[in-house]
């Protein structure tokens, strides 16, 4: 009981530190910009193409997998959002603490090491967690009201159990990894650092060859009246991809929580 409350209490503490701080304003902005001004950019030439579709005879299946495919690609430019910017600023959430002496008086409260770390993940995570879910619902609006209608079902997968679950990790590896600096200007340098093993390993996760696989439908489409539609969604949540995201947090969390240890009298 008393453990449950200290982590609520402590990822209620990091929200709305993380608000305060404007961190999480800017989550939600970059979520936000790049996706809209993707569907803004293309909606003239989709609609365009949807016409000569239509005039060529094309079946219903194809206009529907044209604006599926072209969904699923406003998720493209998120990634400078999830990849990048993700791990550069949620990885302050605790050198923030270390940097303004916040630690010594958590250390004189009856609040274990293990309460401090995983309430301050566990704060991080529901704030990105809000800010992907508000951005998806706004995104998937615009696109439905620019593009006409899409595959609803498969937005809402790809976005809650592709998108949503590689952002959690992000951030859980940034946070944990950057508990070992004293401060954020070193906390940052590790954000960046973890960048490009994130977006390698994006890469090779099955909500990266789905959008692959979305690009190609739309590259390679005929205008013909045979009907085009996308591969089944893959499972995102594959047991090698879970084992390999849990064993990363895993050794990430066991890090962060020796050094904790280390520096609790410093």
């Amino acid at each position: 009981m008393r453990y449950g409350y200290q982590l609520r209490a402590m990822a209620y503490y990091e929200i709305l530190m993380m608000w305060r701080r404007g961190s999480l304003r800017l989550v939600v902005i970059g979520l936000l910009i790049l996706p809209l001004a993707y569907i803004l950019i293309v909606r003239p030439e989709a609609l365009a193409a949807q016409q000569s579709a239509i005039e060529a005879g094309a079946q219903a299946a194809t206009l529907f997998a044209i604006r599926t495919s072209l969904m699923v690609l406003t998720s493209l430019p998120l990634l400078a959002t999830i990849l990048v910017a993700l791990p550069v600023l949620l990885s302050e959430v605790i050198p923030l603490d270390f940097q303004r002496g916040i630690h010594h008086w958590l250390y004189a409260l009856p609040l274990s090491h293990r309460s401090y770390l995983f309430g301050k993940l566990l704060g991080a995570w529901v704030g990105v967690t809000a800010a992907m879910c508000f951005a998806g619902a706004v995104i998937g609006l615009a696109g439905w009201l620019s593009f006409g209608p899409f595959d609803l079902a498969l937005w809402i997968t790809m976005w809650s159990l592709g998108l949503l679950v590689y952002a959690l990790f992000t951030v859980g590896l940034s946070v944990l990894l950057a508990t070992t600096q004293p401060n954020r200007r070193r906390a940052v340098m590790i954000g960046f650092a973890i960048v490009p093993f994130v977006v390698g390993a994006y890469n090779i996760a099955p909500i990266g060859l789905f959008q692959v696989d979305a690009l190609i439908n739309l590259s390679a489409l005929n205008l013909t009246n045979e009907p085009l539609a996308l591969a089944p969604l893959p499972s995102l949540l594959t047991p090698e991809f879970i084992g390999a995201v849990a064993a990363v947090l895993l050794l990430s969390g066991l890090i962060a929580w020796y050094r904790l240890r280390r520096l609790e009298y410093t």
